[in-house]
């Protein structure tokens, strides 16, 4: 955190709140990539002394910046404002509670940026308690395979491109990735699927109500096709989506919960009048071709992206070249 820069190929970005622990696993991973990093912590608000940890073990370290925010504010603002901090075009975004596997990811997945129209890459993420893949590895090694981006703690992203997209909104929280994957689609970027080495997850024990959670997914999931889906397909995805939140709501005997997410979100459309942007309906049809498919091949779809910023991305020669 003293001296000057250094000669970073890629950044990596982690927001943090009372978990110093857990963050230390992750800038060591981060640190011990193949490839030169610069990591940006961003603290919100941490009341469990990650700011003297930070400073103690990393004070002398110029590959490791903090930045620390007196009020919590959640994650989208940090990780907006991390974005913007970043010196390099690729960013890779990961957990506080997460950490790189292999030495090799970050250099795996620069290569991955070989393509103009490659806007983010979504890294394997497996969560280490509950058993299962919260994102998966791409279907072969051979293949450009994209994907939906919904996994924000594992993944990378051109700075460029999510610049042109906007960033993250804030007022679609736990739907933000798949509002910044849309938006990025409408641009002439995708989400690739990486080969590389798989991000393990362990979410802290110290985290979150899952009720809360699910209310606050409820509601945004709605906030985002208010948001982005266009007429008349808006109708026919909020039928669908509330469908489906009140059938899992009754599973999981939330069905109070799963309702209160929905009535939120039908209060709250009026207000949000003025964020109202809908993709084009050619662009919501390919993120729905993509979501149903898993994962299709670039080839497949490349002739279906419109001429948006990935051109520009083109014409100025930005794309990495793959290793």
């Amino acid at each position: 955190m003293s001296g000057g820069r250094s000669a970073a190929r890629a950044s990596v970005l982690i927001v943090t709140h009372n978990r110093k622990e857990e963050l230390r696993r992750a800038i060591e991973s981060a640190l011990s990539q193949s490839v030169a990093v610069d990591v940006l912590v961003f603290d919100d608000a941490s009341k469990d002394g990650t700011d003297a940890m930070v400073r103690e073990v990393y004070g002398h370290d110029a590959r490791v910046s903090y930045v620390r925010s007196e009020m919590g504010r959640g994650p989208i603002p940090a990780r907006n404002e991390g974005m913007k901090a970043a010196k390099t075009e690729i960013v890779f975004c990961l957990d506080d509670d997460a950490w790189f596997t292999s030495s090799e990811t970050v250099e795996t997945v620069l290569g991955e940026f070989d393509r103009p129209e490659i806007g983010a890459v979504q890294i394997a993420c497996w969560n280490v308690l509950e058993r299962h893949w919260q994102a998966e590895r791409a279907r072969d090694d051979a293949g450009c395979w994209i994907v939906e981006f919904n996994l924000e703690g594992s993944n990378a992203l051109r700075k460029r491109a999510f610049e042109e997209a906007g960033g993250y909104r804030g007022h679609v929280r736990q739907a933000e990735g798949k509002d910044l994957s849309i938006r990025l689609l409408d641009r002439g970027y995708v989400c690739r699927a990486s080969r590389a080495g798989q991000v393990n997850h362990q979410p802290s024990s110290k985290a979150r109500d899952v009720r809360t959670l699910f209310v606050r997914s409820a509601q945004n999931n709605l906030m985002f096709a208010w948001h982005n889906v266009p007429m008349p397909e808006f109708v026919v995805h909020v039928a669908g989506n509330i469908f489906n939140t009140v059938r899992y709501g009754l599973k999981k005997g939330w069905v109070f919960t799963s309702v209160w997410g929905i009535l939120k979100a039908l209060v709250g459309m009026p207000g949000a009048m003025a964020h109202r942007r809908p993709v084009r309906r050619s662009t919501y049809r390919l993120a729905r071709l993509i979501l149903s498919r898993g994962q299709v091949e670039f080839g497949e779809i490349r002739g279906r992206l419109g001429a948006g910023g990935a051109a520009g991305v083109e014409r100025a020669g930005a794309g990495h070249s793959s290793k």
